[in-house]
């Protein structure tokens, strides 16, 4: 006999909770930071398993192998080389540990209901369950098709010698650029300074948006829980 939907409903966020902490201990398998290098060994990062930056370090011979504009690049080709790093060592790990087996053996079918509380809804009445469908499903094809992820950008200057702009989105460091005044001689540890402190002002900004809230698919299915618990009352109650 096929599942009613509040218990279908039940069934399917115990399947994402169950699925959700095997991939954060896949996730969690390999090291807990990775080191990476651009293709000229001028620019080393280092990052940990969520791709925030923990270091970042500029060779004082850069101008040898770089020109000033292929500065913010090679930070990424470094970035890019510690994210191959980490996800070798968590599949490393994850092979080692029989995750993967446990993933691939998940069944829906399996798991038991969660009993889910309702939340508030965050708007006024909840609206007619077919009306509200329809909006559950414009917001998921327009977060497919338009939607972009949020990104967050910092700058930094140092005595109009040098400007550091660093790009970040909820994986880490994006995008990066590095502009050097015409005949200024700027040392690496001066770069790596002034890559990091646009960095970190992008950071602040991440965390201040994590921090703030929620996007608009979360009142929707706040509502659409509500329509599922009314689904389940007897009328009168």
């Amino acid at each position: 006999m096929k599942d009613d939907l509040p218990t279908a409903f039940g069934r399917l966020h115990a399947f994402a909770q169950t699925l959700s902490g095997l991939m954060k201990e896949a996730q969690e398998a390999g090291a807990e930071q990775a080191t990476g290098r651009d293709n000229t060994d001028c620019v080393t990062v280092t990052i940990d398993r969520s791709g925030a930056l923990l270091s970042i370090d500029v060779s004082d011979n850069w101008a040898q192998k770089l020109d000033p504009k292929d500065i913010g690049p090679a930070v990424l080709r470094a970035v890019q080389d510690a994210r191959v790093r980490q996800l070798e060592s968590s599949m490393d790990s994850v092979a080692e540990s029989g995750l993967l087996a446990k993933i691939e053996s998940l069944n829906i079918e399996d798991m038991t209901p969660t009993d889910i509380e309702p939340p508030r809804p965050l708007r006024g009445p909840t609206v007619a369950p077919g009306q509200l469908v329809d909006e559950i499903l414009q917001a998921i094809e327009s977060g497919g098709t338009q939607a972009r992820p949020a990104t967050f950008v910092g700058t930094e200057d140092v005595d109009d010698d040098i400007a550091a702009r660093v790009e970040l989105d909820s994986t880490g460091i994006i995008d990066c650029s590095v502009g050097i005044a015409w005949g200024k001689s700027v040392g690496g540890s001066t770069i790596a300074w002034a890559v990091r402190q646009a960095y970190d002002k992008a950071y602040e900004d991440v965390l201040a948006s994590a921090a703030r809230g929620t996007g608009p698919q979360g009142g929707l299915f706040s509502e659409a829980l509500q329509v599922i618990n009314s689904l389940q009352t007897p009328r009168g109650q």
